[in-house]
């Protein structure tokens, strides 16, 4: 699986969420970006590395360092499906050598080990939604990812303001 956040922060468990519906015995291993780009792609990997890790003006830590500003109201949507996390399976697709296809394919035979509320699973992707113990992301971008800035509260007056139901695109016409 290949999860853009934290497993113990959106599921509450340090393991992987997921299994083969028929096969439970066999494991998913977790992934970060970095591994999949590897296996996947080597020369996006090796772009990463040279123009942005290795570039001392990028702050490759993700520091808590907060924007120039005194004051920020962060405004999102909330409690619209986001994709979260996906199972990847190998692609066993024959293919002509000259035709370019991924190496991964969303497992659609994958399912949750088990029921979490604020969670469900389709085609291979895990998805938060309304209904769990935390808001979910605005379609687009999940809600752990929105609360980044809730690490500038020390140095920064923040408010943060949530518009229920209201996805990312809609967020710039909602009048509320």
């Amino acid at each position: 699986w290949l999860g853009s956040q934290d497993l113990a922060a959106c599921c509450g468990q340090a393991d992987v969420p997921v299994r083969h519906y028929k096969r439970r015995d066999e494991i998913y291993e977790a992934l970060g970006i970095h591994e999949l780009l590897g296996m996947e792609c080597p020369e996006v990997l090796k772009v990463v590395r040279k123009y942005y890790e290795a570039d001392d003006l990028c702050d490759k830590a993700m520091l808590d360092k907060p924007p120039p500003v005194r004051r920020i109201v962060a405004v999102h949507g909330v409690n619209v499906k986001t994709d979260t996390m996906y199972a990847l399976r190998v692609n066993t697709l024959r293919v002509k050598p000259m035709e370019l296809h991924s190496r991964f394919v969303l497992d659609d035979q994958a399912e949750l080990v088990e029921s979490v509320p604020g969670l469900c699973m389709s085609g291979g992707m895990v998805y938060e939604q309304s209904g769990g113990s935390k808001y979910s992301g605005d379609g687009v971008v999940p809600f752990d990812s929105m609360e980044y800035c809730r690490a500038w509260a020390g140095h920064v007056d923040l408010q943060v303001k949530y518009l229920d139901d209201v996805d990312h695109r809609g967020l710039l016409k909602d009048p509320g």
